[in-house]
């Protein structure tokens, strides 16, 4: 799949994202012209922006936006290739401003947008954004499967610090009730303030989550509103059973608290019988789907095409 190498790109939004990607993309194509800038947090990365613009053709930005840019209006003015990657929480403010009319149009027409699967594009095609689906993650890294002795079922789940009900706790705090022989674990909450059963075990911020991943059975991501989820993808490549919210390529659709109970019974009695949970399927899909010689070609060809 070919692109034009002499494009240079600046990409802009989310920090984390943004890193890793400029990563994939010299990673790929150690000759190719990217750069990372932090227009959201530095001062200084605001300041170089201003001055590589007039030199570079394409601004990506992992995070898009109908709401004031200077970034996107200075693209725009300068006649710039523009892209938005549409993440999750980024399209319920596109929406909130669409509701308002408070939203920027221009953005919306000037700009190209993509996104990683078929719930948000939909989303954004409500509100008259055309998006195109493309994966921008990738995962090289292989990770070694693993089981675990205990004939318990052991759930892992990500629910934010000071987020918990949009995160679905409530949900996993039922199921445990109903569930009194699975173990839950939750990183990220510190679990101030709720009232739990045993079985459910808050851990905080957790910096090194691989002991965590290898520990447990099954990943649970039920959030109010999501894009596609790292964490979902990250317990696909390690083999995990995963409970998502969203339907979604080799994981339990849980749309419901009752559907999300009905997911965990099934793995129990699985695991009870001592049927091995390892999720193969789910191990290549990743590596069919989201290694970088598959996804950083198709985003260069939408970024740079011939």
């Amino acid at each position: 799949m070919g692109y034009n190498k002499k494009n240079k790109i600046i990409v802009i939004g989310l920090p984390y994202f943004g890193k890793q990607l400029v990563r994939d993309l010299k990673f790929y194509d150690p000759n190719i012209k990217v750069v990372y800038l932090n227009t959201y947090y530095s001062k200084l990365d605001r300041f170089k922006f201003l001055l590589f613009l007039p030199f570079y053709q394409t601004v990506l930005s992992i995070n898009g936006s109908t709401s004031k840019s200077s970034a996107f209006d200075l693209a725009i003015r300068w006649k710039k290739k523009l892209f938005m990657i549409w993440v999750g929480s980024d399209v319920l403010l596109a929406k909130e401003n669409h509701q308002h009319q408070s939203e920027i149009q221009v953005y919306k027409t000037y700009a190209k947008h993509l996104c990683e699967v078929a719930w948000i594009q939909q989303e954004l095609a409500a509100i008259s954004i055309p998006a195109a689906v493309t994966p921008f993650v990738s995962f090289d890294k292989q990770f070694a499967a693993t089981t675990q002795d205990s004939k318990e079922l052991k759930a892992l789940i990500y629910i934010a610090q000071d987020k918990e009900q949009f995160y679905g706790i409530e949900w996993i705090i039922e199921a445990a009730k109903q569930l009194p022989k699975v173990q839950f674990t939750i990183v990220g909450s510190e679990g101030k303030g709720f009232e739990v059963s045993a079985n459910i075990k808050f851990k905080g911020w957790v910096k090194d989550m691989n002991p965590l991943f290898q520990e447990h059975d099954v990943c649970i991501r039920i959030p109010e509103h999501d894009g596609l989820s790292v964490f979902v993808l990250e317990s696909l490549a390690r083999g995990k059973q995963v409970i998502y919210r969203y339907p979604f390529n080799h994981t339990h659709y849980a749309p419901d608290e009752m559907a999300l109970v009905d997911s965990l019974k099934i793995l129990e009695t699985q695991k009870a019988s001592g049927q091995d949970l390892v999720h193969h399927e789910g191990i290549h899909f990743i590596q069919d789907h989201y290694q970088s010689h598959q996804v950083i070609p198709h985003l260069l060809s939408l970024l740079s095409p011939l």
